[in-house]
């Protein structure tokens, strides 16, 4: 049966440069998937990698511009859904009520919660170290997590 992986900021960023410490691990996954399994990117971290773009100094913005184009031929965009903003809500509540996080505080994670909800949506697996996925799950155990930063 076919896999869906859902690749987070933080693995995308590791495939810009070869001499990144993960870099070799997470191309080593993506080469191990069968040929049935599907890794995408959010539309979301296409936002957020673009404003990295915009912010970056050149020669470093035009290496981005290279590698984002890179990850475009590689990888597809997953977009948002209705039923993943149904899912949001539902995750970022029930993350409020077990933890007593802050409106402050909660607003840092909105990519994250935006992602979880898009993988849980999509029946896709996120591969991410960010340790906030792991407490998702532990509050919404549809969430399917991988890190492949770990060996």
């Amino acid at each position: 049966m076919a896999k869906k992986y859902l690749l987070d900021g933080n693995i995308i960023t590791e495939l810009e440069d070869r001499t990144k410490p993960c870099y070799k691990a997470i191309r080593s996954k993506l080469a191990a998937l069968a040929d049935e399994d599907h890794a995408y990117i959010s539309i979301i971290s296409a936002y957020e990698y673009q404003d990295g773009i915009a912010k970056a100094a050149k020669p470093l913005s035009e290496n981005l511009k290279n590698a984002w184009q890179t990850f475009l031929d590689l990888f597809e965009v997953l977009p948002l859904t209705l039923k993943g903003a149904e899912i949001y809500g539902e995750i970022k509540t029930l993350y409020e009520k077990h933890t007593g996080i802050g409106k402050k505080e909660i607003k840092r994670h909105t990519v994250d919660f935006i992602l979880a909800s898009t993988a849980i949506a999509a029946k896709a697996i996120i591969v991410s170290d960010d340790r906030i996925f792991e407490k998702i799950r532990d509050i919404y155990p549809s969430l399917l997590l991988e890190n492949w930063k770990k060996p």
